[in-house]
């Protein structure tokens, strides 16, 4: 069957797969978020808007142009050809470039194949994506509790994305020392390097876009995963976990006639789902060109809806906004989620949708594209005014 992300692009499109409706789970239990695919898009009316463009669309209605950005200096830098990264470390790259950049730059190289450490032994990297298989979603990493009353024997522990040991496993005689095999090409480690590209690029934006002059109320920083359940005034519950996002921070003059401001977050619920984050280690690749899979794109829904819910007592804007990023391409998503659509989703016979939209993909090893991105985010900080 033909990926979600491109079969299901109108309401009449929508009605051929005969959703059923949320009213009839009874039981009012839904799947975690992280296996959400193309059943639960249909459950929830999900209907993809499709674009080929390299701006949001919503963001390019919502706000000013930014081209004076591109020739502040900071921002300039960003937008050069990706330098030489063969052979140099992170510290290397800092020395050279500065810390927020430098950053950006070793977190780029672990990625690129021709420039990182994914390239196999006497090839070089040609730069196509590697894909998931087309019958299997990406997996979700397994994230674990940390009890911290114990102490836990170390090689009954999993660390960040790896799996348990397995006797294959190089383990040392010592008891408390695991070494995985072959971690550089674990599909798992490109996730985890996703991220941290994704987190740097953001990074890099947010320290050197000109705040005087684009949002002097309030601030974005980046935040860790949230694993968040949210119950629907129908009862159904929803349970999600993003890969982090961006929180805000409400700007109030401080006392004194210094003029300084300080910073503040209203809510958890209200001010941490402004923006959210989703990685995963490579795309979907059909007919050849990289897509969104079912299970990705259900995922992002859950999230979405778990985020628009969460702030929904504190803040009525419809629009959810996810930056989605495998390898070292990125694609900003808006999910526009009305309370209409939350009212009517619940009913009997729903006739409301979830408009999707989303961007082309952005390769952050391109310069031309890596503009695109900075001019995506430049307008995300726009709307944090």
């Amino acid at each position: 069957m033909t990926d979600y992300v491109t079969a299901v692009t109108s309401t009449s499109a929508l009605r051929t797969r005969q959703p059923q409706p949320l009213f009839y789970h009874q039981d009012k239990k839904l799947p975690r978020g992280s296996s959400w695919a193309a059943d639960e898009l249909t459950t929830f009316r999900v209907v993809v808007n499709a674009t080929n463009t390299r701006v949001l669309p919503y963001l390019k209605e919502s706000t000013a142009p930014c081209d004076d950005l591109f020739i502040d200096p900071a921002i300039a830098q960003l937008l050069q050809p990706t330098p030489d990264l063969g052979g140099k470390t992170d510290i290397d790259l800092v020395s050279e470039y500065g810390g927020p950049l430098g950053q950006f730059w070793a977190a780029l190289g672990e990625l690129v194949p021709d420039r990182g450490a994914y390239t196999e032994p006497g090839k070089k990297g040609d730069g196509h994506v590697p894909s998931s298989p087309l019958d299997q979603p990406a997996p979700k990493r397994n994230r674990i509790a940390v009890e911290h009353a114990d102490m836990v024997d170390s090689t009954q522990m999993q660390v960040g994305s790896s799996s348990p040991a397995q006797e294959s496993s190089q383990v040392s005689s010592r008891d408390d020392a695991f070494v995985a095999e072959n971690h550089e090409h674990d599909p798992m480690a490109r996730e985890v390097n996703t991220e941290r590209l994704l987190t740097c690029f953001v990074r890099y934006i947010l320290y050197s876009i000109p705040y005087l002059d684009w949002a002097l109320n309030n601030r974005l920083d980046c935040r860790t995963h949230l694993a968040t359940k949210v119950t629907m005034t129908g009862g159904w519950v929803i349970q999600a976990e993003d890969d982090g996002g961006l929180r805000l921070r409400r700007g109030m003059a401080s006392d004194g006639d210094d003029g300084l401001h300080v910073y503040y977050i209203r809510s958890r619920s209200a001010d941490c789902y402004h923006v959210m984050f989703e990685a995963k280690k490579a795309f979907q690749i059909n007919d050849g060109q990289p897509t969104i899979s079912d299970n990705w794109l259900g995922q992002m829904t859950a999230e979405a809806l778990v985020g628009r819910l969460a702030r929904s007592n504190f803040n009525s804007e419809s629009h959810v906004l996810i930056i989605a990023a495998a390898l070292h391409f990125v694609c900003f998503l808006d999910f526009d989620i009305t309370d209409g659509y939350l009212e009517d989703i619940q009913q009997e016979t729903p006739t409301l949708t979830l408009p999707v939209g989303y961007t082309s993909w952005l390769d952050l090893n391109d310069y031309k594209e890596r503009r695109y991105a900075v001019e995506n985010m430049a307008r995300l900080i726009q709307l944090s005014e």
